[in-house]
């Protein structure tokens, strides 16, 4: 069992307990009680026995939660039989850090990000200072961060970028146990197995690294087995292939002069510092000593003279994930033998029962390409190897002289330990479960999070009338969605050119691992509620990197009484959400981040939708979406006050950015609408609901195929304006709560939060700050709401949590002075923070050419656009009008993120005249804050565009109603992030 102490971290993690508590207090007048961690102690027999990791408390969280990293830890070791796990301590202060570290042994500090007390620069120099001798690894998120270091004369052991899995910190953990290993081994030069990696690119090795040892844990998993001996055990562990990475040439050459002879794989880097290409000199040289060697040379750029017998790989090419496996794996050995048709085996045991029973069609040909002696090899049983070798020199009968081989190395057995397949139960009790045994992804992770605060601090207690929980779920891990893949042989070359509709018709062709269909097959039968299946990739809802909307969601009615159907419905759910990670928005959007796809990995949440039937239809009386921060605050509200967004029928017409009712949660009963005449312009008149009728074709396996728009009359006809709606009454010309009148219903939630005595906003506001303070971080809510007991009782599901954005966007930055000639916008409405001085493109809406009902075209060649500025690697200004991502055409043009990613700052104008609020309850909006993309706001004609200028520059292409121009001097975006103030230069000042 990983244990995360806490001894050095027990105060702060205590402190922020208390917070927590107090925060709990201050809102319900209820303090509430919890336990302490019960902490071990227990020493760890392993190389490296102790680690801590430097991290702020929201990192942290994103490693234990999402890699779930003491599960990952324990699961790795227990199946791949490397005994007991390191010890694992976090702190979140370099201070800390040294004062634990002197209290206690350290093999190992992991820097993820940054100190909470200091730069990761000083804190390493510190460090050094006192501990020289212990090895230090940083992990992080920003690359120029990562370059800095590594152009520093600080001697770090290893530098990361954090890829969204947990394994990373076991990757690094066995790295530096290899390090150490050889290192003590150089001398009598042992018969370990090398896989030496030449690589600068932090990005590159990081994913190289963590490639390689995922098939190494494969590895171990197929040669370790509970009846073998402790001897025999340690003896196929200490062979397991070694990885020793270098990050130049100079270093790289100095390890394969020591280990030359135990090198079973080279990748390296094609050109040096200064562009010659060592790299293929080096594999030149290699392949005339050892012409069966695998070597990889890859590069950025592509390569005039290689080798025949050299792979070579382009960066960044699609593939480029699974070319490294297939190599890494031919490299490491044959994890099988096939002996005869439909014989094969993967142990000795197996191997010597097959000889014995005469199922051996195949072994003169294992003999003949070695591929026996490889499969040997690769279990680390050279001994027996080099028997056999010498045994079939006898020319006698092949079959018996190697029975006798394994006769004499057969090794006293334990008594076996027999393991039951256990399939997961899942009552109507059990709120979370999983199936799998990897990473939980983004969306998950936040349920995981939130199932524990809840558990931990918010009892039935706290609040009268309304109780907080989370909707019965179960998620497929992702290594289900890694398996599903391989055994589809799904990804290649060609995929990656396909459309939506195709790769969705591939994906629903395959079939997903039998190891799983059975836990889903009792999962449908136990529950008759509608489903949403939901992604939850690793990459999916990050800090630095979201991807909240980009990827599908499958809403099923799941009431046909056939479980068969159902089960099948669900399956192809899953498959359909599995194919949404390389659909077309998802490939565009990757393109914007350092990331590519193939190393997204997703999971998958079923999760039982929360609502009522009505007639034919079922949707929730309340959706919503809640945040900690509010970027455009109004009336009393400050930023910090928050935001709430509320909606009657399920939660598409928030994240879509439709039409919902906003409040502050501090001010509930102060609407920020504004005005009656405001409120009636924007209130509700139609709502979306799931169709529990509805016919499913494959192409069009996605939320729109089971939703239905009704309208307000629909709700009032199934019963569930009363505690939601008031009525605006025209002889009066005044606003009443509930529908007890004639006249216009207004969808306000006046009966809940103005006059009932359901705490609901107090319920948002306390799940806002806790989430808030546990996190360290301001964060956004997705929930629903149902209504029990005429109105007097409440149930709030949580359906997700996630941080909104990094300590950055708290920078101080200085708009400054400038003349009116050099802007061309300027906005006391902008969201962001920092200065960009890198955009010489501008795509624009011309508004001479346009209008409203034309958004549609309009979205296209702005869609267009993006990918021509994506390939070409070029940021730029989109300019438009309305409510960017919204789906009502008449509010803004109706892109999607992955439409636009490559825009680095986006420009809202007026709708013919009105302001649109922009939305910040919609996945548009979330993708736009976490990903640093700057907006900007007009809505006053003060400040107008320059339109003008922009005409008269340089016009690179022109469509129907978009344009798109290019500045000779780059432009200067300056946004005010604690202001909420913006301006466009029209370039760079000095």
């Amino acid at each position: 069992m990983v244990v995360i102490k806490n001894e050095g971290q027990r105060g702060k993690q205590e402190g922020r307990k208390d917070k927590i508590a107090q925060t709990i207090e201050r809102l319900t007048g209820v303090r509430p009680s919890y336990d302490h961690d019960r902490v071990e102690n227990k020493r760890r027999s392993t190389r490296i026995k102790n680690v801590i990791v430097v991290a702020p408390a929201y990192d942290f969280f994103l490693v234990e939660e999402e890699g779930r990293l003491e599960n990952l830890f324990n699961d790795i070791y227990s199946r791949c039989g490397l005994g007991n796990p390191p010890h694992l301590m976090h702190v979140e202060t370099g201070s800390e850090c040294i004062d634990t570290m002197e209290r206690e042994g350290v093999d190992l500090v992991i820097i993820f990000n940054e100190p909470a007390d200091m730069g990761v620069l000083g804190f390493v120099q510190d460090l050094k200072s006192y501990f020289p001798d212990i090895p230090v690894v940083v992990i992080g998120n920003r690359f120029d961060e990562l370059k800095e270091l590594m152009d520093s004369s600080l001697k770090l052991d290893g530098i990361f970028t954090w890829n969204g899995d947990g394994r990373i910190f076991l990757s690094i953990v066995h790295l530096i146990e290899d390090k150490i290993y050889l290192g003590r081994k150089k001398a009598s030069k042992d018969d370990s197995r090398v896989i030496m990696l030449i690589e600068d690119s932090v990005q590159y090795s990081s994913s190289y690294v963590h490639l390689i040892y995922e098939e190494i844990w494969d590895l171990l998993t197929h040669i370790i087995s509970d009846d073998m001996t402790k001897e025999e055990v340690e003896k196929r562990l200490s062979r397991r292939p070694r990885v020793v990475l270098s990050t130049d040439f100079e270093e790289g050459r100095e390890s394969i002069e020591s280990f030359e002879k135990n090198l079973i794989c080279l990748i390296t880097d094609m050109e040096n510092s200064d562009g010659s290409p060592e790299g293929i000199e080096l594999a030149r040289s290699l392949k005339e000593k050892r012409p069966s060697l695998p070597v990889i040379v890859q590069s950025s750029s592509k390569a005039d003279e290689i080798p025949d017998d050299v792979m070579f790989i382009m960066k960044g090419e699609n593939g480029l994930t699974s070319k490294i496996k297939e190599v890494i794996k031919e490299a490491i050995g044959p994890l099988h033998l096939e002996l005869d048709e439909d014989v094969v085996v993967k142990d000795l045991r197996e191997i010597e029962d097959a000889l014995l029973s005469g199922e051996t069609k195949f072994l003169k040909r294992v003999i003949d390409t070695g591929e026996l002696y490889l499969w040997l090899e690769s279990m680390g049983e050279y001994e027996i190897r080099d028997d056999i070798k010498e045994a079939l020199k006898k020319k006698t009968n092949p079959k018996e002289e190697i029975i006798n081989v394994l006769e004499s190395h057969k090794y006293k057995a334990y008594s076996s330990t027999v393991s039951e397949y256990r399939r997961e139960t899942f009552g109507p009790h059990v709120m979370l479960s999983r199936i799998g045994g990897g990473a939980l992804g983004g969306k998950a992770r936040g349920l995981a999070f939130v199932s524990k605060i809840l558990s931990a601090y918010l009892s039935k207690e706290i609040l009268s009338n309304i109780d907080i929980k989370i909707p019965r779920s179960i998620i497929l891990s992702t290594d289900v969605f890694e398996r599903f893949l391989e055994i589809n042989d799904l990804v290649d070359e060609e995929l990656y050119g396909l459309s939506d509709e195709r790769i969705a018709a591939r994906f629903m062709d395959g079939n997903l691992p039998t190891t799983v269909l059975g836990d889903l097959r009792a999962f449908v039968r136990q529950t008759r509620k509608p489903l949403i299946v939901r992604s939850s990739g690793i990459l999916e809802d990050s800090l630095i990197q979201p991807f909240a909307g980009i990827y599908s969601s499958m809403l099923l009615p799941n009431m046909a009484w056939d479980t068969d159907f159902r089960f099948q419905d669900v399956c192809n759910a899953v498959k359909y959400v599995y194919a949404s990670t390389f659909f077309e928005s998802a490939r565009n959007y990757m393109k914007s981040t350092p990331k590519s796809v193939g190393e997204e990995k997703m999971a998958v949440i079923l999760q039982e939708i929360i609502g009522e039937k009505y007639d034919n239809y079922f949707y929730p009386m309340v959706s919503g979406v809640a945040r900690s921060y509010n970027h455009y605050p109004r009336g009393s509200c400050d930023p910090e006050n928050g935001i709430v967004y509320l909606s009657l029928g399920l939660g598409k017409n928030i994240v879509e950015g439709g039409q919902s009712y906003s409040f502050c949660p501090k001010h509930p009963k102060s609407p920020i609408m504004g005005n009656k005449d405001d409120l009636l312009k924007n209130s509700q008149t139609s709502f979306f609901a799931l169709n529990l009728e509805s016919i499913y074709r494959m192409v069009e396996l996605d939320e729109e195929t089971s939703v239905v728009k009704l309208d307000l009359i629909d709700a009032e006809k199934h019963g569930v304006l009363k505690c939601i709606a008031s009525t605006y009454v025209p002889a009066s010309d005044r606003i009443y709560p509930g529908i007890g009148y004639d006249g216009t219903r207004i969808i306000d939630f006046a009966p809940v939060l103005v006059h009932g005595d359901i705490p609901l906003a107090k319920a948002i506001r306390l799940l806002l700050e806790t989430t808030e303070t546990a996190l360290g971080y301001p964060v956004e809510i997705e929930f629903v709401v149902e209504f029990k007991e005429n109105c007097k009782k409440a149930e709030l599901y949580v359906l997700q949590v996630r941080s909104m954005f990094s300590k950055d966007m708290m920078l101080d930055i200085d708009i400054g002075e400038y003349k009116k000639e050099e802007v061309l916008f300027e906005t006391k409405i902008a969201l962001g923070n920092g200065i960009m001085d890198d955009i010489n493109d501008v795509v624009y809406v011309k508004p001479q050419d346009f209008n409203m009902s034309k958004s549609a075209e309009a979205a296209l060649e702005v869609r267009d656009l993006n990918r021509d500025l994506l390939d070409s690697q070029k940021p730029y200004l989109l300019i438009g009008p309305g409510r960017w991502g919204s789906t009502e055409s008449w509010m803004g043009l109706p892109v999607r993120w992955g439409d636009i990613t490559g825009a680095r700052a986006i420009v809202e104008t007026p709708v013919e005249g009105r302001y649109i609020e922009p939305s910040q309850g919609s996945h548009f909006f979330q993708d736009m804050v976490s990903s640093n993309t700057a907006y900007l706001v007009t809505q006053r004609e003060a400040e107008a565009l320059d339109f003008d200028w922009l005409d008269g520059l340089e016009t690179v292409k022109e469509g129907r109603y978009v344009k798109h121009v290019r500045t000779k001097e780059p432009l200067e975006i300056r946004i005010d992030g604690k202001r909420g103030e913006g301006v466009i230069l029209k370039g760079k000042r000095n």
